[in-house]
């Protein structure tokens, strides 16, 4: 069961810190949108540039990559939240019309109308992989099956296929076999690769 931390966060444009809880083993990219929306903190936007958000104390930085546990980020610690933009880090110039995931670098993964398995394609598998993150999974915490993501008219749920190292949506995991509806802009997690839901066309 993952554990929470509870952090004083500061920014320079808000007018005063602020303590929240936080789980400590979900990725940090995953974390800060959320944390500045709930905080109602601004953030830099740029279509064509990545944004890192990072948590900065004298002792620890958390990074996009680490969770807070892996950074070394203790229950009571204070951290600035900054947030700059990389020009050396374009995003590709990637516009799709339909229903696809996203990963930081703007990488794009278009999903089909239907079932959509998401997982490790391996020499020999006999099953087909729709979005394969063998390439982006450096630690093997993807399952060759790890979730199925359903595409329909009506709109796009995700599901846990029983994996390893679990599948999130907005930093909450979900349960093997129960299906999790996507709104647009949702963050998900299949084991340590992170990515967000984009849908386009829909209302």
């Amino acid at each position: 069961m993952a554990d929470t931390l509870i952090l004083t966060l500061w920014h320079t444009e808000a007018p005063a810190p602020r303590d929240l809880e936080l789980p400590d083993n979900v990725h940090w990219e995953i974390l800060a949108p959320i944390v500045l929306d709930k905080l109602g903190w601004p953030a830099l936007s740029d279509e064509l540039s990545v944004v890192e958000h990072t948590l900065e104390s004298e002792d620890v930085v958390v990074r996009p990559g680490l969770t807070l546990a892996a950074a070394g980020a203790l229950t009571g610690m204070s951290f600035q939240l900054r947030s700059r933009v990389l020009p050396e880090r374009r995003r590709p110039n990637a516009n799709i019309s339909g229903p696809h995931l996203r990963n930081a670098l703007g990488e794009v993964f278009a999903l089909t109308t239907g079932l959509n398995w998401i997982g490790r394609g391996e020499p020999g598998c006999v099953h087909t992989i729709a979005i394969d993150l063998a390439r982006h999974d450096r630690d093997g915490s993807v399952s060759r099956r790890h979730a199925r993501l359903l595409v329909a008219d009506s709109g796009a749920s995700v599901e846990d296929a029983d994996s390893v190292n679990g599948t999130w949506v907005n930093g909450r995991r979900l349960r093997p076999g129960v299906a999790q509806a996507l709104r647009p802009r949702d963050r998900l997690q299949f084991g340590d690769v992170s990515l967000r839901f984009e849908h386009p066309t829909s209302a």
